[in-house]
């Protein structure tokens, strides 16, 4: 069954929840040298440092092209970013824009790359890698005030990965 949820943004920071699969949620603060995960029916979250990430995945291969499909409605464009180790593809609309600065911390996948290029958000992701491919699409999107406990860090025990 693929996973559904739901992606929070404001000031940098972003809330991924899912309604199903095994990862909860993952949490990153604008500024913080962690990115939080939280399994589906363990207590603990797990703190991945986003400084290694830097070092292996700061100097994609990029490509940039209009896009053959609209999604929301929109139309939209292409921005591939390709490592050694993988290919990321962020399909989005020029028409929905975004501070690309308050990203510049978010460095899993390229999302720093992507938002400083692009100035928007993906509607449509899909990272490929000899293990495995996935594609998340936007189904819907709507601007909302959010507070600021929305990306706040449970009081878990944490485990730090890398």
């Amino acid at each position: 069954m693929p996973a559904s949820g739901k992606y929070f943004y404001k000031n940098g920071s972003y809330k991924q929840t899912y309604d199903n699969g095994d990862i909860e949620f993952t949490i990153h603060r604008n500024g913080s040298e962690y990115t939080y995960t939280k399994f589906r029916n363990i207590d603990t979250l797990y703190a991945e440092n986003i400084n290694w990430i830097r070092k292996i995945d700061s100097s994609p291969e990029i490509s940039e092209s209009e896009n053959e499909e609209n999604l929301l409605d929109l139309k939209c464009k292409r921005i591939e970013l390709k490592n050694d180790y993988q290919t990321k593809t962020f399909i989005f609309s020029p028409s929905i824009k975004i501070d690309s600065k308050k990203f510049k911390d978010y460095i899993n996948d390229n999302r720093n790359i992507f938002a400083e290029l692009s100035e928007s958000i993906p509607l449509k992701y899909i990272v490929q890698n000899e293990l495995y491919k996935m594609t998340v699409t936007v189904l819907k999107i709507h601007e909302n005030e959010l507070s600021t406990d929305e990306f706040k860090i449970p009081n878990l025990p944490i485990t730090t990965v890398k």
